[in-house]
């Protein structure tokens, strides 16, 4: 494509959308606030301190991912090696497997709780936000049940499965741990959702492990590799009006991604052909310092998925969009 029909339609977009999502604003509904890995914007992604942030700033979900270590603990992380978030080349240089990873599968809980935390950096080092004011004090490796002592406060659990498959081809069923750690914690079944790329694995937790949790089936896109043995799923075909009725049978929610949710014109047609099916919409993620949800559009951008009636939204910064949601905010998180 010229640079001439680039500058063309970038114009086009920044004259057509905030007309497009003020059209969507005049009528809204609740929209739910999903703390992506926590409050990742102020704290180190999917630790304590991050979720704790998240929860005083009033989200409804605290959202978080689970690994297994080498003795079969769970802990928060959002990859299967660590050292893209921790010091661990650091503290154990000599213990990185052939691809060059430092996998938590090969660490004792003990040895990963020497590690420091540390914002999220690329694969050559450089932080991936590196405009965001990050407090790394009181970061640490977090455990599920470190994580679950947070239910004394408001708000729910927003749980992510991470790469079944690869877990149990190393020996740890991460899924049925994560399922005894929720019945140890004795944490009500409402305030719990659990979510998964896998479609096989959330049909096992709804079918064989006969999971009491509201189950969220993600749609990435059919590229994404989501295990380090390539794994990929057609996740196109999930978006149709048959992979949807599909989904119903053993998902309650669709995490999509938000780019398959918004449009030109505002909210795609993926959102009402889910709620016509019965499934709730939950998209990933809204980040209020990336294009094109930065202010001033992010409140018209609130607005338009307000009036879509999409349950909840994933947020790196719960506490901007808490701010922007249409008032009045009532009673406490959905769990129907």
């Amino acid at each position: 494509m010229r640079n001439s029909q680039r500058c063309n339609q970038r114009g086009a977009l920044k004259i057509l959308l905030p007309l497009a999502l003020l059209a969507l604003c005049r009528e809204s509904q609740a929209l739910q606030i999903i703390a992506h890995r926590g409050a990742q914007a102020r704290k180190p992604e999917n630790t304590l301190a991050s979720e704790l942030l998240a929860q005083q700033m009033g989200a409804d979900w605290l959202e978080t991912d689970l690994i297994a270590t080498k003795d079969h603990q769970l802990i928060l992380s959002h990859d299967v090696f660590l050292e893209r978030t921790t010091n661990i080349a650091q503290v154990f240089p000599t213990r990185k497997r052939q691809d060059g990873h430092y996998y938590a599968l090969d660490f004792s809980l003990a040895e990963l709780k020497t590690l420091q935390m540390r914002p999220r950096v690329d694969v050559t080092g450089k932080r991936e936000f590196p405009d965001r004011p990050i407090d790394t004090k009181g970061a640490h490796i977090t455990t599920l049940s470190e994580l679950l002592s947070l239910q004394n406060g408001p708000g729910g659990f927003y749980i992510e499965i991470k790469c079944p498959v690869w877990h149990r081809k190393n020996g740890v069923d991460v899924t049925k741990i994560a399922l005894a750690g929720l019945a140890k914690s004795h944490i009500s079944p409402p305030r719990v959702w659990l979510q998964c790329f896998d479609p096989s694995e959330l049909k096992r937790l709804h079918g064989e492990l006969k999971s009491p949790y509201h189950q969220t089936q993600l749609i990435g896109q059919n590229s994404e590799s989501l295990d380090p043995d390539g794994q990929k799923f057609n996740f196109d075909a999930m978006r149709t009006p048959d992979g949807l009725r599909a989904i119903k049978k053993y998902a309650d929610a669709i995490g999509p991604r938000l780019n398959f949710v918004v449009s030109l014109f505002g909210v795609s047609s993926l959102v009402a052909d889910a709620h016509t099916t019965g499934l709730q919409v939950h998209p990933y993620s809204l980040q209020t310092d990336r294009a094109p949800f930065q202010p001033p559009l992010t409140q018209n951008w609130i607005r338009a998925f307000e009036r879509a009636k999409i349950e909840a939204i994933f947020t790196d910064q719960p506490d901007e969009v808490r701010a922007l949601l249409s008032p009045p905010r009532k009673g406490t998180p959905s769990t129907k």
